[in-house]
């Protein structure tokens, strides 16, 4: 058999592996297919100024700096790796790095089954953080919210950027909203392009009594702040097909706190970009990691016994790994690179609101007849 042909057959091959759906239905294709990238994706990119030692150990987040994952096959995400610009970043001159601001961009994402969240979070950031911060960016990653009208009108309402997330340039599992594999890529889209970040979840809501500038002046010098969730362990809610993929074991986890990918900052230092943000990514872009064939469980996590840790309860995608690799890097010292929700904010999923009648008159140009 010639080479040709040997290798003619194993591309058939890869090409015919399927990606189940929640009912057992081939809906995302070969999960292995290259996207179509486009030159946007491109460019070099220089790191943000490292903190200082010295503040980072007064924080009690300074860490070992080493690579994990190094014995995992990522080798189907290093096509996209270098797309993403993870070959393109630098320790540049001071003169070439970038500014830092005080405040980080915010970054969120929405679908159609989350607009009137969307409004709400915009109508809670117009009346807190964006009033204390008249200048600080929004954008908001359009996911499928529908028509060009819903997402103008959302624009508009919020005062923000919207920006269609490029599903066509990466594998196909990245379509499946509810596998979250896009909110890496999302982050790292927006690292190339801005020194330091927030993202949020369309369910976080801020208070101007409670002051954020503490939370973004830690994730300067700790280089990431992340959202926990104290009342799980990761061990319960990380698949237990994602930690053998990962070559973890479980063991090592049953007493980690969870963490949440709802809403945390993020710092384009080299530490954060190589060590935490890189293997993310790369675990989001293969089939297999961060999405699993059996996501199908992932809704809900219900402890079948009060205070029973059950390795591999639920799995919770983005987040699952997110924890493994911070409590691999932090270790006894993870907390300090974790917050409370009721400090800066809160969660509340499920809170929404229409957009203002008023606005959509004046949107659409609409007069009101006299009555």
């Amino acid at each position: 058999m010639t080479l040709t042909l040997i290798l003619l057959l194993v591309s058939r091959t890869l090409h015919n592996l399927p990606l189940l759906d929640i009912k057992g239905g081939n809906l995302f294709g070969n999960p292995w297919h290259r996207g179509n990238l486009t030159e946007d994706l491109k460019g070099r990119i220089c790191y943000a100024s490292s903190p200082k030692i010295k503040d980072q150990i007064d924080l009690g987040c300074e860490t070992n700096d080493f690579e994990l994952f190094q014995n995992v096959d990522f080798t189907n995400a290093s096509y996209y790796m270098e797309y993403l610009g993870f070959k393109n970043y630098s320790d540049c001159s001071v003169k070439q790095r970038p500014f830092v601001p005080d405040v980080p961009v915010i970054v969120s994402g929405a679908s159609s089954n989350h607009y009137e969240e969307a409004v709400a979070m915009c109508n809670n950031l117009n009346s807190t953080l964006r009033k204390k911060y008249t200048d600080m960016k929004l954008i908001i990653f359009d996911l499928g919210i529908g028509d060009s009208d819903r997402r103008d009108i959302l624009k508009k309402y919020c005062g923000c950027e919207i920006r269609k997330f490029p599903f066509s340039s990466f594998p196909r599992h990245v379509k499946n909203v509810k596998g979250y594999t896009w909110k890496p890529l999302i982050i790292s889209l927006m690292l190339k392009e801005f020194s330091f970040i927030m993202w949020i979840d369309t369910s976080i809501r801020f208070d101007l009594n409670k002051p954020t500038y503490p939370l973004f002046k830690k994730a300067q010098i700790c280089q990431i702040q992340q959202l926990m969730e104290p009342d799980w362990a990761l061990v319960e809610t990380c698949d237990i097909k994602t930690m053998e993929f990962l070559k973890q074991n479980i063991t090592d986890f049953m007493n980690t706190t969870d963490v949440e990918a709802g809403w945390a900052v993020y710092l384009r230092s080299e530490f954060f970009i190589e060590r935490i943000l890189k293997p993310w990514v790369s675990c989001a872009l293969t089939y297999g990691c961060m999405l699993t064939d059996t996501y199908s469980y992932a809704v809900g996590c219900n402890r079948p016994k009060p205070n029973v840790r059950t390795p591999g309860l639920c799995h919770r995608f983005e987040q699952s790994v997110m924890g493994i690799i911070l409590a691999k890097l932090y270790k006894e010292k993870l907390d300090n690179v974790l917050f409370g929700e009721k400090i800066y904010g809160d969660v509340q999923r499920g809170h929404s609101m229409a957009i203002p009648e008023d606005f959509l008159q004046k949107f659409h140009k609409i007069t009101v007849p006299s009555r």
